[in-house]
């Protein structure tokens, strides 16, 4: 079981070569040891008596006319035991448009690897009820970032 939801951003007034020498650590990215891999480290959140702090790694692949920006459930730590249930997949797509603009395509992925035994007892209308809540809070919180730090950039 899984879902997925995906947006699409248009950002007008912006040179789409500026985001080639945009300085990712302004966005909390670490570069890693790892060539195109940068670090993501989350405040944390709390759900129910469990605390999570994920860490992110996302790979960021630069082309003439996209920028390509993915991760998926092997780059995602923190999530302690849900590790081995949860999989989420993020990824953007940056196209450059032939105006002074250019168009973010947002795609994440949210559901379960295996469905563990203590959910057997859950019916997957529940599930999927929580599975939906879950994905809406986590694309709101990367549209939010994203959108805020992407301008940011076009004020600079």
């Amino acid at each position: 079981m899984h879902l997925e939801d995906h947006r699409k951003f248009l950002l007008e007034n912006f040179y789409f070569n500026d985001l080639n020498k945009f300085n990712l650590e302004k966005i909390q990215l670490k570069k890693t040891s790892k060539l195109n891999q940068y670090l993501y480290e989350s405040k944390g959140f709390n759900i129910l008596r469990w605390h999570f702090r994920p860490e992110i790694i996302f790979l960021i692949i630069y082309g003439k006319k996209n920028i390509s920006v993915e991760t998926n459930e092997n780059l995602i730590k923190g999530l302690g035991l849900f590790s081995d249930i949860i999989k989420i997949r993020i990824n953007f797509i940056i196209l450059k448009n032939p105006e002074n603009s250019f168009t973010a395509q947002r795609s994440i992925t949210l559901g379960f690897k295996k469905k563990p035994n203590f959910l057997r007892f859950i019916p997957n209308k529940i599930l999927k009820k929580l599975l939906s809540q879950a994905l809406d809070l986590i694309a709101k919180r990367v549209d939010k970032k994203l959108l805020l730090k992407l301008s940011d950039i076009t004020q600079n």
